[in-house]
């Protein structure tokens, strides 16, 4: 269930359209920065939610996670401001945690 288009991915992560050696890996790291932005939305991530329906501040999420998983992904400096754009873009979306 990628939530963001390999072409979409490849502008943020400024590759060329043309160049395509890289859109395997592109498309895979779409997938896990998707699973990870569905996991963190809990059952607020509609299931039917695609590419091309993805709500704009979810596709935002998705790329802040791309770009951490495609050029940063040891960097816990990194993770940490990632993950607290991640929050604050999504803190109304997401469905809390029970205690």
């Amino acid at each position: 269930m990628p939530l963001l288009s390999l072409d979409a991915a490849k502008r943020h992560l400024l590759i060329p359209s043309t160049e395509t050696r890289s859109d395997a890996n592109v498309t895979e790291v779409v997938a896990e920065a998707s699973d990870v932005i569905a996991r963190y939305l809990k059952a607020k991530a509609d299931p039917t939610w695609d590419e091309t329906t993805t709500p704009p501040r979810i596709q935002a999420a998705v790329k802040l996670m791309l770009g951490y998983l495609w050029t940063a992904r040891d960097d816990q400096d990194e993770a940490d401001r990632t993950w607290k754009a991640i929050t604050s873009l999504l803190e109304r979306d997401r469905d809390p945690a029970c205690a």
